[in-house]
């Protein structure tokens, strides 16, 4: 079992890692006490967050991780903890949001990332411009991107799964690239606080080779990046050599396989991750 410095430790990395935006208002900081707190049928509680006079606060719980992970291995005593700062930090932003909700308080933190990225982008100098405008993938963005999704893929999402990844807008991040008014690709994310999976990359097939893969793939990492993200991973098949290529230049690492899981047909995904800087 981790010692109490050491899980300490690992919290204070973790808050460090998030935006600064997630803390604002929690004037009583994130604390590490050593006690055992249980429910009132005798059930552990892992942490909390606290609304008192004495105004908000985290609160993790050492002594109930002693008792529930005495016997697991140090690293799964690690991400416990994190997942019980991230819990109790949504917590947070739900209790802040108020009647905004959480979902607006998150979609008005991704449109000033965008917005940044967009202005860095005018800003740069002419042969540093990208092909297309990225911009948040819309509505009347739907047919096109589901057309790309039966061009490129074996196994497309029907259009209503992109809908639904339009609309159900909380942690997920849709992209798309505009030239001329006419889209030639789409990238598709969800995330969850600091960490990011791409779940979709779609590019015209008579617009591919031109960099438009890359370059929705570098804004979304951009965007990330200033979102507070620090991991982004995904899935790619074995086979796809330019799709692997692509993402080796963008700074993907392999990370791992998944036997079997790609259908039409069946073949094993690549899994590849990024590590952003702060």
């Amino acid at each position: 079992m981790l010692s109490f410095e050491e899980a300490g430790t690992i919290l204070d990395e973790a808050a460090d890692a998030l935006p600064e935006e997630i803390f604002q208002g929690l004037n009583g900081g994130v604390s590490l006490l050593p006690r055992l707190v249980t429910d009132d049928d005798g059930f552990c509680i892992m942490g909390q967050y606290i609304v008192d006079s004495m105004g908000r606060r985290v609160e993790i719980y050492y002594g109930s991780f002693e008792d529930v992970h005495a016997e697991d291995p140090d690293d799964v005593v690690a991400s416990e903890l994190r997942k019980t700062l991230y819990h109790e930090l949504t917590h947070h932003l739900e209790n802040r949001a108020g009647d905004r909700s959480l979902e607006l308080w998150d979609a008005a933190y991704k449109m000033a990332a965008l917005e940044d990225a967009e202005a860095e982008a005018r800003n740069a100098p002419p042969r540093e411009r990208a092909l297309c405008r990225i911009v948040h993938a819309r509505q009347e963005h739907l047919p096109e991107m589901a057309r790309l999704e039966r061009l490129c893929f074996s196994d497309p999402w029907p259009e209503r799964t992109l809908a639904e990844n339009l609309t159900d807008g909380c942690r997920k991040l849709c992209l798309a690239a505009l030239e001329g008014g006419e889209l030639r690709g789409y990238i598709l994310l969800q995330y969850v606080l600091d960490e990011a999976e791409i779940s979709n990359v779609a590019v015209d097939p008579d617009e591919q080779c031109r960099g438009i893969g890359g370059q929705l793939v570098s804004a979304a990492a951009n965007m990330c990046r200033k979102m507070g993200i620090r991991l982004i991973h995904l899935e790619v098949r074995e086979s796809n050599e330019p799709a692997r290529r692509l993402y080796t230049r963008q700074g993907f690492e392999i990370a791992g396989r998944r036997k079997r899981y790609y259908r039409f047909p069946k073949e094993d995904a690549i899994l590849m991750t990024k590590r952003l800087e702060a």
